[in-house]
């Protein structure tokens, strides 16, 4: 079946709407003291929880691989025009920023500290997503619209998590927008095929590592005590999760003006 353009943004809006309202309907979420009680917190030269706080070395080595990636390709080498980097850039400062909040959580894991650690991650998906739409839809509308609004959206999710702190929290708009994101990516390469940044099997491949990421996270205790110790599924989520970000950087290294990528 034959869809325009109009329609397929359309249902784009229609299933954030959906979401939206499925979101302000549901109970809140707020942050477990149990969530912080992570398996590995073993000190190793003068650090707590050593192995959680060194596994974001990765996040600040790629974050800044990818950020000198951007700037020497942003001299006209992929970028057709210096604003269309914009996202990626932005991406990947809130990568290293991910490094030093995560790593400064996990020295004392608590809700406070949490939010320096979230705050860098939202900013990576509304980025990719600003990217992503930009690259298939449009270039204009994506940086200089959509990019501002799930920027104020993220912040305004922040402000309420953050007015709901003595509650522990709430964290339903924080998911939503990760989970539309998440959704979302898929439908937008499928309803529009051309790019010239962006790929879909690179989209797919960053989408399953942060899958896996997620998975390991999960089942933190179990990873820790079925590998005997030797590393938590907390911090096997850290070394995974980086790999989506080297995964951007191979897409956007990958980059030709004369071809598309797919």
């Amino acid at each position: 079946m034959y869809l325009d353009k109009k329609t397929k943004l359309y249902i784009l809006i229609f299933l954030f709407v959906v979401m939206f309202l499925c979101t302000i309907f549901m109970p809140q979420i707020p942050v477990s003291q149990s969530y912080h009680e992570f398996s590995d917190t073993r000190p190793c030269l003068g650090i707590p929880n050593f192995g959680d706080v060194i596994s974001n070395f990765p996040f600040a080595l790629f974050g800044i691989l990818g950020v000198i990636t951007v700037i020497k390709m942003s001299g006209g080498k992929i970028f057709l025009k210096h604003y269309h980097c914009w996202p990626y850039l932005i991406f990947f400062c809130a990568v290293i920023l991910v490094s030093l909040g995560s790593s400064y959580y996990h020295l004392n894991p608590s809700n406070g500290r949490l939010y320096l650690d979230r705050a860098p991650i939202l900013l990576g998906f509304i980025c990719l997503f600003a990217a992503f739409f930009a690259d298939r839809v449009n270039q204009q509308i994506g940086i200089f619209l959509l990019f501002p609004s799930l920027l104020t959206l993220g912040c305004a999710a922040f402000l309420w998590d953050f007015s709901q702190l003595h509650l522990g929290g709430d964290l339903r708009f924080y998911a939503l927008l990760q989970i539309y994101t998440f959704v979302a990516l898929p439908l937008i390469c499928w309803f529009f095929p051309n790019n010239y940044y962006t790929g879909n099997r690179h989209l797919y491949m960053i989408l399953s590592w942060y899958a896996v990421a997620k998975v390991c996270e999960v089942y933190d205790q179990t990873i820790f005590e079925s590998l005997a110790g030797l590393i938590s599924g907390h911090t096997l989520k850290h070394f995974v999760a980086s790999i989506a970000v080297f995964v951007v950087i191979g897409m956007l290294r990958r980059a030709q003006r004369s071809l598309p990528i797919n």
